[in-house]
């Protein structure tokens, strides 16, 4: 068993000193890519690659983050306790929501807090989920942590089949199969309200969006041309009209207006306008995070 009291202490006794290089051979031999490891320190906040030197250096500057104490994204495998394995656990097994496995694939998160007053503060994270970094992080944090609050929230005082996360997945993709207008989904929202004062439904479409949005991973949607000569992206083109290459317009050309007039638009004008073709980039480095969150796909990476 590896001694991780060090991880409490200053970072200039002897003792987090020692600690630090006992983490780096650790972590060097078992999950290194490269001659780099993803970095701990509280400014990178697991964003960063980085070489021995420089995980040192940043670990004895910018600190180890003192809830990172499973170090299962450097190669620690979870063990569960031996009296679990053996069976010698007495104590009730507490229902967790359907959403439990997803939250917990997505986020990493597998010790949630089910029990309680369903309006108390909710615990989203233990001891092995590293601490956010300074830059990124506060604002999606927090939006995470409402969103796993809503995964236990029960929908109603008594409710045990739904939360308010799982009812509103399922309310959306209803939506999805059935392809409703998101118009139709606020005024279905609004009747729902109306009529069930007392559950916690979300109080429009957008927010709605919102929780859903957070379990999955967003796309950046890039202007093309629509004989897929060009995208409309990068700083020469992404204020660009017409195509460069075949001269077809960026916009849908409504009937009544001529493709051949030129006109000088407002990026106001522009927001109104359709674009004739949409290319949606997913991309790649948030995925790579989402996959080196979980404990069980971070081992998979490797």
């Amino acid at each position: 068993m590896i001694d991780k009291s060090w991880i409490h202490k200053s970072i200039t006794s002897t003792e987090y000193k020692c600690g630090v290089e006992e983490f780096l051979e650790f972590a060097f031999a078992r999950a290194a890519i490269n001659g780099k490891i993803i970095c701990p320190c509280i400014k990178c906040g697991f964003n960063n690659m980085g070489t021995r030197i420089e995980v040192l250096t940043h670990l004895l500057q910018k600190g180890f983050p003192e809830k990172y104490t499973s170090w299962y994204m450097h190669g620690e495998t979870i063990v569960q306790p031996e009296e679990e394995l053996l069976g010698h656990n007495h104590t009730e097994p507490v229902e967790k929501p359907p959403l439990h496995d997803m939250l917990t694939d997505v986020f990493g998160i597998d010790d949630i807090n089910y029990e309680g007053d369903d309006d108390e503060p909710f615990a989203s994270r233990t001891d092995s989920v590293p601490m956010p970094s300074e830059n990124d992080t506060n604002e999606d944090s927090r939006r995470i942590t409402e969103l796993l609050k809503d995964g236990n929230r029960k929908l109603y005082p008594g409710c045990a089949k739904y939360t308010k996360l799982s009812f509103v997945v399922e309310l959306y993709h209803i939506k999805v199969l059935c392809g409703a207008t998101d118009k139709t989904f606020s005024m279905i929202v609004d009747l729902l309200n109306n009529a069930f004062s007392h559950a916690n439904l979300p109080t429009s479409f957008y927010e709605a969006k919102k929780m859903i949005k957070l379990l999955g991973l967003g796309y950046e949607k890039i202007h093309a041309c629509p004989n897929n000569c060009m995208l409309f992206w990068g700083k020469d083109n992404e204020k660009k009209n017409k195509c460069v290459v075949c001269n077809a317009s960026r916009y849908k050309v409504e009937e009544n207006t001529s493709s051949n007039t030129e006109v000088v638009e407002t990026s106001q004008d522009q927001k109104k306008k359709i674009p004739a073709k949409v290319l949606r980039y997913f991309p790649l480095t948030p995925r790579l995070r989402r996959l080196y969150m979980s404990s069980k796909t971070a081992r998979l990476m490797h």
